[in-house]
């Protein structure tokens, strides 16, 4: 079942920009506390989560690298010319707006609460550009096609090498990722 283009470029730039939110905590009958059972720790530890109304960060900074205001560069890969209604110059519209308006909106400002170390995350996101790649690594990519079609896409100056980039392959609908991801 393929997901639409949209929700899939969404769901990918909040995983490569590690955004996570937390849910609200949920409370049962006077104000008891749901207690969720989780699945088995890779530690094997069981582990037991309590909601609460208490506000904490949910993600724990451990000193890696960050990018306060990162640069979305995207790379078109295969037909987007067809006529089934996504893969098509309109469905590549729909995610430049996106591109070009999710930097700055209430939503993606969420962020700015993870600031650590010595850098301060703006909230921001800055479209970079675009390229287009007609299958140069065929039409079954593997996790190391992937990083193939980012370097000749940087290499062949379709795009450029920015620390701060985070790096979109779309694919077009008859392309299939055979290793994972």
């Amino acid at each position: 079942m393929k997901k639409s283009l949209y929700f899939s470029f969404a769901a990918a730039l909040l995983a490569a920009c590690a955004l996570f939110t937390s849910a609200n905590a949920q409370t049962q009958g006077a104000g008891a506390p749901e207690i969720i059972r989780h699945k088995l720790n890779p530690h094997g530890a069981d582990a037991l989560t309590q909601g609460s109304t208490t506000a904490t960060s949910p993600i724990s900074y451990h000193g890696g690298p960050l990018i306060g205001t990162p640069t979305m560069y995207i790379i078109w890969y295969g037909n987007w010319n067809q006529t089934n209604g996504s893969d098509t110059p309109a469905g590549q519209q729909i995610v430049r707006d996106f591109a070009n308006a999710i930097g700055g909106s209430p939503y993606f400002q969420i962020n700015q609460t993870y600031s650590a170390g010595a850098t301060t995350i703006t909230g921001n996101v800055v479209f970079g550009g675009e390229t287009t790649d007609a299958y140069s690594q065929g039409k079954r990519l593997r996790d190391a096609s992937i990083l193939a079609i980012v370097n000749t896409a940087i290499n062949n100056g379709g795009l450029p090498y920015d620390p701060n980039g985070v790096y979109f392959v779309l694919t077009s609908s008859d392309v299939t990722e055979t290793s994972g991801f």
